[in-house]
């Protein structure tokens, strides 16, 4: 019921799933899905958890950047749907301290802020601003 699709004019190689937020106050945020031939837009908020689920019953993941052109076409469409101070999900977590992508893509590509990647008790990041940053779950 909260689902509003969007035609995507982006070229997306490899973009799964983004989810973003108003604020940042709680670990809810609302989300986007990646189908391969639309883009599903989820008003409902979600923790990271949640998110990552409902992308996959949706076809996809979280998103994963794990080249500078992903980088690229990731920002071209937050910034399309006027989105880039939002809060958006991405599909990194930290496992045994290293950070992996939900899709099992490669991780090669790091846009964060400062050291906001070494906090032990945060496992889920986020993108703001063009800027990752760890966040508990």
């Amino acid at each position: 019921k909260g689902d509003v699709s969007y035609n995507s004019t982006v070229q997306r190689n490899h973009l799964k799933v983004i989810h973003q937020s108003k604020t940042n106050t709680k670990a809810n945020m609302k989300g986007i899905a990646d189908t391969g031939s639309k883009l599903i837009y989820d008003k409902i908020q979600r923790n990271w958890t949640v998110a990552e689920a409902n992308c996959v019953s949706k076809g996809g993941h979280l998103t994963s950047v794990s080249s500078p052109a992903d980088w690229k076409k990731l920002q071209a469409f937050v910034t399309m749907l006027g989105i880039k101070q939002d809060y958006i999900w991405l599909g990194g977590t930290k496992r045994e301290g290293n950070w992996t992508w939900s899709d099992g893509r490669e991780w090669s590509e790091e846009h964060w802020k400062g050291n906001y990647y070494a906090h032990p008790d945060k496992n889920c990041m986020f993108n703001y601003n063009g800027q990752w940053y760890d966040k508990q779950c």
